[in-house]
Parts: structure tokens; sequence; C-alpha cells
């Protein structure tokens, strides 16, 4: 790709490097790649950010399809509610998420090595993130502040350390605190227990939170990683 975006390359990297599965892909951009074609999907789920600005550098930009493999019409294609979202071209094609909802995006597109047009349905769910903790403390800091723009809160740092409390907001309940990190296994922790996670070997504290009404499942983490130099 011949133009990297510093913020959505930053956010892949970490989340690699931190061994975490997206939910919203939420925010991670798929860059192109040589070898076998990278279909369509069919369905899109993911995140919209309210406190993140709508464009292609921040979360709110999801991959729809590759640049090399389609040759995508966009005077045919169409979206179906579109102030959910928008389509842009840039080295590839991208859904810019506006609103929370679901719409449908229809896509008209040519495979490479075909001369023929498909029509391409896919089906895009945007939920609204909003930080569903009101305290995520590790020794005497509370990171929840870093939590308010995305689920992802990482700190340039060899190392965070201490007792771990972690607290939900009214209506929002934690099912499942972990430690994970860069070839490391899950491991499961408690809650009021001491932590330790590292940045020389990226580790972070994911803590997985269900909305008692909604069912939504956000997937929150306070990461170190200890940038070279």
């Amino acid at each position: 790709m011949k133009k990297m975006r510093r913020n959505k390359l930053i956010t892949v990297v970490t989340i690699l490097a931190l061994t975490i599965t997206t939910v919203l892909a939420s925010s991670s951009l798929i860059f192109a790649a040589s070898g076998p074609e990278m279909a369509i999907p069919k369905k899109i789920k993911t995140l919209y950010y309210p406190k993140q600005k709508s464009t292609l550098y921040t979360g709110n930009c999801v991959w729809v399809a590759n640049e090399g493999d389609y040759e995508i019409n966009m005077e045919k294609s169409s979206i179906a509610d579109p102030s959910i979202l928008k389509l842009k071209e840039d080295y590839g094609l991208y859904a810019i998420i506006k609103k929370a909802g679901t719409t449908t995006i229809t896509l008209v597109a040519t495979p490479k090595g075909s001369k023929e047009e498909q029509t391409y349905k896919i089906k895009v769910v945007a939920e609204k993130y909003v930080n569903p903790l009101k305290t995520f403390k590790i020794g005497k800091k509370n990171y929840v502040k870093g939590l308010n723009k995305s689920e992802v809160c990482i700190k340039n740092t060899k190392k965070i350390s201490g007792k771990l409390v972690v607290k939900a907001k009214k209506g929002w309940k934690i099912t499942k605190i972990q430690k994970t990190g860069y070839n490391i296994k899950p491991k499961k922790i408690k809650n009021g227990k001491k932590v330790t996670i590292t940045g020389k070997i990226p580790q972070a504290v994911l803590v997985t939170v269900k909305n008692k009404k909604t069912g939504q499942v956000l997937k929150v983490r306070v990461g170190a990683v200890k940038a070279a130099g």
C-alpha cells in the first residue's frame, strides 16, 4: 500500500502485539495483500465511536474491499441508509461510519480475472461505543478516562503493576477479566488481586463487559507497550 494511515496502523499493530481479537473490527484496517482474492464480506459488525471523527484516519473506518481484487463501480453501488455510513475509495474501498445503526451496502464490482459485474449485498451493523466502566484501577492509577474514545488504552511504559480494581457502570456486567499478551495464552485473573503487565513483552488486562438490557458485549483493555528508543 502506497499510503500508510498512521493512526490506523498504530491500532492494528497494537492489537496484534497484544493478541487481542477485534470486536468491531471495529477499528482495524485490513491492508491489501498479494495472493488469493480477499472476499467481500457479507456482514460487517463494527463499533461507532462518537468521540472520534468519521474519517479514514480514525476507528470509524472499516475495510470493505481490496482494490487489487475488485474493480468497483461506484455509480451503480448504493447504501440503503446513507445517514449511517458513506463509501470512500483510497487504495481500497472503506465504509466511513457516521452514526450507530444498521444498513445494507449494495456493491457492484467486477472480480479480478472476470469480465462480468457482480452485485454484493453487505449488511453493516454499527453499535455505539460507550465506556462501560466507571473504574479501571491498577495500583493507585485509574485508567478509565483512557477508554472514553475507544476500547483500547495503551501506555508506553515498561510495567504497570498493582491491585486491580474494575467496576462496571450501571446497566453493565463484568463477565470475564484476563491477562493477555504477545505469545501468551490468555489467563483469568481476579478483581481485587495484584496484577503486573509489562511493556517489553506487550501485555494487557482485558475486561469483557455485557450490557444487561441490550446484550451488547464489549472487550476493553489497558495495555503496556514499551516503544523502542
